[in-house]
């Protein structure tokens, strides 16, 4: 650590005092490791925190360095975890060696895979979203969704609707995907709703029984009349 050293002058009863502060040079230097999402850039900075005594650096490894070697600021964009080194030299030959650690978040990397139960309901029906890679945070749109931050929320869409996931990782990172759910109004009749106007129940097996046949019904009340 630095340290304040004191000197008392005595001539003939006048007396100063003066003072000097000594610093180690391994203290006089700040880094901090950090993490960037792949493809980015990350600006590495040593910091001099003694002004007054100037500080020439030099980086490694070179083949890494975009820009800014020796300088105390560098622009580096690696593409695995990377530690980057450096060296600084003072005035009277001091060498301060310090090092930063740049760690890769990989989540750009990945597939996202966004699907649905079902992508094509009927009105009032619900499906499942599911998306994966897991292990991130969640937020689905369109606004409305409950359970918005869920990894795989449940949805009513009234209308054919686009949703979309955004993942983000703890550093920040994101990856976005869709998935479109297809909604069918039931009509009351043909196609979605079928009754047939005739039906033969003679035990042969076949239009034995009269039966409606269709999307969505939930109740069903048939009378039939001998005219």
């Amino acid at each position: 650590t630095s340290a304040t050293y004191y000197v008392l002058i005595n001539n003939n009863g006048c007396t100063a005092i003066d003072s000097v502060v000594v610093g180690l040079a391994n203290d006089q230097t700040n880094v901090a490791n950090t993490s960037i999402c792949f493809g980015d850039t990350a600006q590495l900075i040593i910091t001099n925190l003694n002004p007054f005594d100037p500080l020439t650096y030099d980086w490694s490894p070179n083949n890494q360095i975009i820009s800014g070697d020796g300088t105390n600021t560098i622009l580096v964009s690696p593409t695995s975890n990377t530690t980057f080194y450096v060296t600084a030299t003072s005035g009277a030959g001091c060498v301060i060696t310090d090092t930063i650690d740049v760690s890769i978040d990989s989540l750009t990397t990945l597939n996202i895979n966004v699907f649905a139960d079902s992508t094509s309901i009927y009105s009032g029906e619900s499906t499942q979203l599911h998306v994966t890679p897991s292990g991130y945070s969640y937020a689905w749109l369109p606004n409305g969704i409950e359970n918005s931050n869920a990894q795989n929320p449940t949805v009513s869409p009234t209308a054919t609707t686009t949703y979309t996931v955004v993942i983000t990782s703890a550093n920040g990172c994101k990856l976005i995907g869709h998935v479109t759910i297809t909604v069918y109004e039931i009509k009351c009749g043909e196609p979605d709703i079928y009754l047939p106007n005739a039906f033969t129940p003679n035990g042969d097996g076949e239009n034995d029984v009269l039966m409606i046949r269709g999307e969505g019904i939930e109740n069903l009340t048939l009378k039939v009349y001998d005219r």
